[in-house]
């Protein structure tokens, strides 16, 4: 029996960092971290920035292109979202292609109104907020709103923390619009403080980019100043500088977010009692 060859070069390693990385199996991931979740997707996205970028930008291009077309609010955005959650789930699971924002017009009907009702139910939950929102901008005059914006968004995470895991459940097992609300509830149940604070922080991050036009022009934000046409025009180049800055950066804030949702997916569903609902469910 020979024995090893000790001065035999090591075998080189043909696998990439990023699928020795994502391409693990369902509980590999540890239990449901934010921290762990939010080191996952900031790795992954680093580790494949070409794929990533370019799906972000045409994700946002495709959106922003179907609200322009009003009648693609109904029909054609719920398909998106539908394509987006399933690319996030690819990515972190390795086999990401640009072809899956698209996987939502595949079995139109059925995807779109499981999606199409997600998106509304989260839609209402914000409207929830908005109107008590809107009553005190009325009474009180702008000088609350950033505050109330910031309660808001704490308040619309907290309501959307249990059925935060709906929509990777809906495309992943495609389940039908009320078994996902259903199943995300049970698994998140024990989690509901943690998921809002992690929702309340990309909000507001997000909110933060948001302002950042005003934010960096404050001679902007006035009221009174805002109707003068000469400012706009004096200031509008830095003023459409830092809008685009901020675009930018709420459009990859909400990307790095979808990927670390679809990270957390991961960790619930590597779960023993996750596992054991969807048995006794089925």
């Amino acid at each position: 029996m020979s024995e090893a060859n000790p001065f035999r070069a090591p075998e080189a390693n043909l696998e990439t960092p990023s699928e020795s990385y994502a391409a693990r199996l369902p509980g590999h991931w540890g239990e449901p971290s934010l921290v762990s979740s939010f080191e996952g997707a900031v790795k992954l996205c680093l580790e494949r920035p070409g794929l990533f970028a370019t799906a972000t930008i045409l994700g946002w291009l495709m959106l922003i292109v179907f609200a322009l077309t009003i009648i693609g609010i109904p029909l054609l955005i719920p398909a998106l979202f539908w394509g987006m959650q399933l690319f996030s789930l690819n990515f972190v699971r390795g086999k990401a292609q640009i072809g899956d924002l698209l996987s939502g017009f595949s079995n139109y009907l059925s995807r779109t109104l499981g999606a199409g009702l997600l998106l509304l139910v989260t839609v209402f939950a914000s409207s929830l907020i908005s109107i008590p929102q809107w009553l005190a901008k009325a009474q009180w005059g702008g000088s609350l709103a950033m505050p109330l914006e910031v309660v808001g968004t704490v308040i619309q995470a907290g309501l959307t923390a249990r059925i935060y895991l709906a929509s990777a459940m809906l495309v992943d097992r495609e389940l039908s619009f009320t078994d996902s609300l259903k199943l995300s509830w049970q698994t998140t149940r024990g989690y509901g403080l943690r998921l809002t604070i992690l929702a309340a922080g990309w909000n507001l991050l997000s909110l933060v980019c948001a302002s950042m036009p005003t934010l960096l022009n404050p001679e902007l934000s006035d009221s009174q100043l805002m109707q003068n046409q000469q400012l706009i025009q004096n200031n509008l180049g830095q003023f459409a500088a830092s809008g685009l800055i901020a675009f930018l950066l709420v459009c990859t804030l909400t990307a790095v977010w979808s990927v670390q949702s679809a990270v957390l997916y991961e960790q619930f569903m590597g779960r023993k009692d996750f596992n054991e609902s969807l048995v006794k469910d089925s």
